[in-house]
């Protein structure tokens, strides 16, 4: 029974975030893995029966784990579809920090206001420490 719970909400997770990524043409390379780590840092996600786990394994070794329920790990997963899209977005461009938190801000935007209304306030530290 604990398979088919972990199983179920891993799909759910999943169908949520293909249903996202679809609104903004996300590569699916950025998206992550369900259950398991494909290691390389490529973040992946597991469900133990109420909670999700983010989680970015690199050489075998965990680097970082979030918890949260299914909306927390949404946004922390577009957080960082959202970055790596606008980092690749602005490669080239002389203005790189403006135009790469500008387009992250507006895919963000097509996803959920909230998302980008905190990431703005994120960035804006950033700015302030790092002007």
């Amino acid at each position: 029974m604990a398979a088919t719970k972990t199983n179920s909400g891993l799909a759910i997770a999943k169908a949520e975030i293909d249903r996202l990524a679809a609104l903004i043409d996300a590569p699916e390379q950025l998206l992550p893995t369900y259950g398991s780590t494909e290691d390389f840092a490529r973040p992946h996600i597991e469900y133990s029966g109420s909670l999700y786990d983010y989680v970015v394994v690199e050489r075998g070794e965990e680097l970082s784990r979030h918890t949260g329920d299914l909306a927390a790990t949404l946004e922390r997963t577009f957080g960082h579809v959202t970055s790596s899209m606008a980092s690749k977005f602005a490669i080239g461009h002389d203005r790189y920090r403006v135009v790469m938190f500008e387009h992250q801000l507006e895919l963000l935007g097509k996803l959920d206001q909230g998302w980008r209304a905190r990431e703005t306030e994120r960035i804006k530290a950033i700015l302030r420490q790092y002007p």
